[in-house]
């Protein structure tokens, strides 16, 4: 008879119980693993699913590839960290658990593992060899490492994977002396295994991108609650989930209530909803396993918090975007924070109406892009910036020619990666200046051919020149269009918590906005007040040439 390991009993006592049950069959399901060694890193108790009921069809997926979409504070990360130590344990499975960062990974490793190690006799016998970081039992190895080196990925052959906030991984700038993404990389260490698992865990960003990519692909599991009034399975959503509000309204008056058939619900009876849910999925046909979470099945969750949060939202975009990535779960991009293809028509219409490009001072901006390189040339005529030629160029030669054909007097060129040979260019043909981008909200600093400027507020003022009606154009090749709207505008979490505004490219490569970019700074360069608004009016006034 096998002895049982009960909830009721005392932490102590279950681990002895488990010890002495110890000789449990090698196919020991992650849920029996779970029953009995859990603990919850964060209380330091047993861990149950009381009130997280959608956890347990996650912890026991035996497929090899998951996604996870999902709103923070639902409790993945705490079920992923379970299911890694069962790969460790019972699968005897080599296994990674990556963080976009070292300090993220350390904060866990501290935080989590070493937490459940204190209050399990039974891990720590287990992982009889431990340094911050990196668990032993026996021979097979816990890593816990984050996503920034690439020497420690390529040394670490593992059979399971888990990446955690998918969305920060590291991955180099196109161009860059060594192009290599951190999950593709931690991959990598997957192939030539002949059982292996991948599990990647998010908060979303923005639609197509990321995580939001990944779930789209899959067969896009989604929680049902089952309404205690009309019997049916409802799929959660906001706002049809919270009643008795509105925005302006007080949230206290706010309550959760059927999606489905509007019946108010008490919090017995949405707990009684969460805990006789299933997952349902839209796609079931897809090869890979994807669940949304979102905090409306949260047992945390109240309405009149969600009521305020949704309330603070209404008219801050960063807020907005948090209550829909870290709430709700979904990826978000506000009407705005990108180039909208009708402002380009509109420079090209611009172009094709008069007869040709005005008189004045011709710039240029050239952009390192991998195999390629892309520039810009233009033309200032009073406030207006005039596209004379887009070309994506082979090399360094072909850039020089094109300088010379156009009789380019001022050009900026980005320094990285190929400082080198940027610095050759400014030697051969004088008048140019190298560009360095820094974070958003840094300060401007400019000293001779150098600049540095922050790249948030370069393309703020490229995509406002495009909505006020300053660019024009005759002809623009459909890539510099496509690579003009790639960018989108959204704002990502400090360390220090503040929220910064960042342009990331969500449809594919950008080059071109960015040699268009450094095109307006070389426009702004030979000012005496800055026109198009690219670079700060004191800046200008201390160029020293």
């Amino acid at each position: 008879m096998i002895e049982e390991v009960r909830r009721d009993q005392p932490l102590e006592e279950r681990e002895r119980v488990a010890r002495r049950t110890r000789a449990r069959p090698p196919h020991s399901t992650p849920r029996e693993y779970v029953r009995r060694y859990g603990i919850n890193p964060d209380t330091g108790e047993p861990l149950g699913f009381r009130g997280y009921e959608y956890l347990r069809a996650i912890l026991a997926d035996p497929s090899p590839r998951v996604v996870i979409q999902k709103a923070a504070q639902v409790g993945v990360t705490v079920t992923a960290l379970w299911r890694s130590l069962w790969w460790v344990e019972v699968a005897r499975a080599h296994t990674l658990y990556l963080f976009p960062t070292h300090v993220s990974a350390l904060r866990f490793a501290r935080g989590r593992v070493s937490v459940l190690l204190e209050h399990s006799e039974h891990l720590r016998e287990v992982f009889s060899q431990r340094k911050l970081g990196h668990w032993r039992a026996g021979h097979v190895n816990l890593y816990c490492h984050g996503g920034r080196s690439r020497t420690e990925l390529m040394s670490i052959p593992v059979q399971a994977l888990v990446v955690d906030e998918r969305d920060e991984m590291y991955v180099s700038a196109a161009g860059a002396p060594r192009v290599w993404s951190a999950l593709e990389l931690a991959r990598q260490r997957l192939s030539g295994q002949k059982h292996s698992w991948e599990w990647l865990i998010s908060t979303p960003t923005l639609p197509g991108l990321g995580i939001s990519a990944d779930f789209a692909a899959s067969d896009q599991h989604h929680y049902h609650l089952r309404c205690p009034y009309c019997r049916r399975h409802v799929l959660p959503s906001w706002p049809d989930m919270v009643r008795g509000w509105t925005p302006g309204a007080d949230p206290a008056r706010a309550q959760f209530a059927c999606p489905g058939c509007g019946a108010l619900w008490s919090e017995a009876e949405r707990r009684q909803a969460i805990a006789r849910g299933r997952w349902l999925a839209r796609a079931p046909d897809a090869p890979t396993r994807g669940y949304h979470v979102t905090q409306l099945i949260a047992p945390h969750a109240s309405a009149e918090r969600l009521a305020r949060q949704a309330q603070a939202a209404e008219d801050d975009p960063t807020a907005r975007q948090a209550f829909y990535n870290l709430v709700l779960g979904l990826p978000y991009h506000s009407e705005g924070t990108r180039l909208e293809r009708r402002y380009i028509e509109e420079a090209l219409e611009r172009g094709r109406t008069s007869c040709a490009p005005p008189q004045g001072v011709t710039v240029a901006g050239i952009d390192v892009g991998g195999r390629w390189l892309h520039a810009v040339v233009a033309r200032v005529c009073a406030r207006l910036l005039w596209v004379i030629q887009a070309q994506r160029l082979p090399d360094w030669h072909a850039v020089l020619e094109l300088l010379r054909r156009h009789q380019v007097q001022r050009y900026v060129v980005d320094a990285l990666p190929e400082t080198h040979a940027a610095r050759q260019l400014l030697q051969t043909y004088p008048n140019g200046s190298l560009c360095y981008y820094r974070p958003a909200g840094s300060a401007w600093h400019i000293q001779e051919h150098i600049i540095r400027a922050p790249r948030t507020e370069t393309l703020d003022a490229l995509f406002a020149c495009f909505r006020e009606g300053r660019v024009a154009a005759t002809e623009l090749p459909e890539e510099c269009i496509a690579h003009l709207t790639s960018l989108v505008r959204l704002f990502r979490r400090r360390p220090d918590g503040q929220f910064v505004a960042e342009y990331v490219p969500a449809g594919g490569p950008d080059h071109f906005a960015h040699a268009l970019g450094y095109c307006l700074l070389a426009a702004e360069l030979g000012q005496a007040t800055p026109v198009f608004r690219a670079i700060e009016p004191r800046v200008v006034g201390e160029i020293p040439w």
